[in-house]
């Protein structure tokens, strides 16, 4: 009875809001990662007219440059001071900035000039995109120098940052419990991911798939910018409420008028 007790008085105490949004970051950054995992091979060979093996061979080096970049952020943590300098909220709204980059910087956009080639895909009618004959190209190195950096460097730094955050949102409370809803929620999005993404872009092409990513990431943005001041450990939330409960109380009026 005192742990259920214990549990209940922290649940009341917890930040719920606070908790949902760090669970829909996670949730929408597992999307985002799956739109390229699923999609990224025959969007490259679409885009970039690439065969087989060179969709391979360009993929396969960026993706060693994501590891590399990523083995160097973990490193930053592991060995600096950086999250003394730099907060974990700061860290994460500033991955998802650089998440919504990529996607608006990739984005073929229905005025860029020029369409490309789809000879080889609509042609054998082995695939019925049709999209294709009016789909813009985007810049080969702007793709992937822009993915090499960002999911380098900002993917990475969600990840660390939103943990640590998430476990400090709920203090002492039943990490187990709520830690395991956040990677059964993280899960979720990881299984349908790749299947909403992979139909969106066999029906649609990758514009709308890349549009439901900056949707989803704006709206994320948002969210983390309104309730930015939220985010902060249980511990310094309780610190203070006690604080206003205390200015608020009627002997600390009594004091401050007396004086």
């Amino acid at each position: 009875q005192e742990g259920s007790f214990r549990e209940d008085s922290f649940l009341h105490r917890m930040d719920v809001i606070a908790v949902v949004i760090c669970m829909g970051t996670r949730s929408i950054r597992m999307l985002a990662t799956s739109n390229i995992e699923s999609i990224g091979a025959p969007f490259t060979e679409i885009m970039f007219n690439f065969t087989h093996a060179q969709a391979l061979e360009w993929n396969s080096v960026d993706q060693f440059i994501v590891g590399g970049l990523t083995v160097a952020v973990f490193m930053l943590y592991a060995l600096t001071n950086y999250t003394k300098w730099v907060s974990e909220r700061s860290n994460c709204l500033s991955a998802i900035v650089g998440l919504f980059c990529f996607y608006c910087i990739t984005m073929p956009w229905p005025f860029l000039p020029g369409s490309v080639d789809c000879s080889r895909f609509i042609g054998d009618g082995t695939h019925n995109w049709r999209w294709c004959e009016t789909l813009p190209p985007i810049n080969q190195w702007l793709y992937y120098s822009s993915y090499a950096v960002i999911y380098g460097i900002c993917l990475p730094m969600l990840n660390n940052s939103l943990q640590a955050l998430y476990s400090r949102v709920l203090g002492h409370g039943p990490q187990g419990a709520m830690q395991g809803m956040n990677q059964a929620v993280g899960s979720i999005a990881r299984i349908f991911g790749p299947l909403i993404m992979s139909s969106t872009f066999s029906r649609l092409g990758p514009q709308a798939t890349w549009t439901v990513n900056i949707v989803l990431l704006a709206i994320v943005i948002g969210i983390w910018i309104a309730a930015y001041e939220r985010l902060v450990p249980l511990e310094l939330r309780n610190n203070e409420n006690r604080d206003t409960s205390k200015s608020c109380s009627p002997r600390s009026s009594n004091t401050q008028i007396s004086t």
